[in-house]
């Protein structure tokens, strides 16, 4: 696997990430400071919408792989909803701004979703090679990194060069152009690995079934995963709330973000090299319990 064929599948990741942020992180920091709805509807409604987004995870992945030979045009679909949908959450309508939020993060989530499981996707029907898949999986997190360290750091810089009200649109521009290069570096890398990552798996009748058919290791993994994924949702979702509420230090937000994606940034390295050593697994259990010992206070 070509350097520039990783680089180029990887990209994407930025994109995807830099979208992510906002759409989990400051859109509910922003209606419930700038248009008043309180964290309890807020709670409610992002409840919702993770739980309809957990429903159709499955079902897209089912879509995705009957019409895998159209991958390439469901992401460029994806993206522009994505966009789209990232400018209208911080857009709102001032009459319906809580349907407006229900409705921009519902079409941001499934738009996001689309694209995320896509991409993990492609990575993992590239090859078989375990360090292979190590480097790729490397790759899509070392841009989606990138991709988190920029949104972190530019609604701060932007703060400082335009009125509050064009920050969000300034983002939204710099989103739209970061993806539209994500899109020409994923149709080079497509068109040459469509062969390889276009390829149709067997259809299995049911989600449910195809579920059950899996390894009873893999269905321990996905519970793992689960948990772990629940765990990490905690902090990303209330880490403004309680850096400005709590510690009162809202001006140093971005510099605590900033320093927690850069960690990750500067730790990948590591990481890589002991998943190569150690395997995946020891790996990954590894960092878990180093993520129980931090978080936990």
């Amino acid at each position: 696997i070509k350097k520039s064929s990783l680089i180029q599948y990887g990209f994407f990741a930025l994109p995807v990430a830099f979208a992510g942020f906002p759409l989990y992180v400051l859109a509910p920091d922003f209606y419930g400071s700038t248009h008043g709805i309180s964290l309890t509807v807020l709670g409610v409604v992002l409840f919702a919408l993770r739980l309809f987004d957990a429903v159709q995870d499955p079902l897209i992945g089912t879509l995705s792989d009957r019409f895998s030979h159209k991958t390439f045009f469901i992401m460029c679909i994806s993206s522009v909803v994505l966009v789209a949908s990232i400018y209208a959450l911080f857009h709102p309508n001032s009459e319906y701004v809580l349907a407006w939020f229900a409705l921009s993060m519902a079409l941001a989530v499934t738009a996001f979703s689309v694209l995320s499981i896509n991409l993990a996707s492609i990575g993992a029907l590239w090859t078989n090679h375990s360090a292979d898949q190590t480097r790729i999986s490397a790759a899509r997190e070392a841009f989606g990194l990138i991709g988190l360290l920029l949104a972190v750091s530019l609604p701060q810089l932007l703060k400082t060069a335009l009125p509050a009200e064009q920050v969000y649109t300034a983002f939204c521009l710099i989103l739209s152009a970061i993806m539209l290069l994500a899109l020409a570096f994923f149709y080079t890398f497509f068109s040459t690995y469509s062969a390889v990552v276009g390829r149709t798996p067997k259809a299995n009748p049911s989600i449910a079934r195809a579920f059950h058919t899996l390894p009873k290791k893999t269905r321990q993994l996905l519970l793992v995963y689960g948990l772990s994924m629940l765990a990490s949702s905690i902090p990303a979702i209330l880490v403004i709330f309680f850096v400005r509420d709590r510690l009162n230090a809202e001006n140093y937000l971005g510099l605590f973000l900033l320093l927690y994606f850069c960690s990750g940034a500067l730790a990948m390295p590591l990481w890589k090299q002991i998943a190569g050593r150690h395997g995946k697994y020891r790996a990954w259990l590894l960092a878990t319990l180093l993520a129980v010992i931090s978080f936990v206070w």
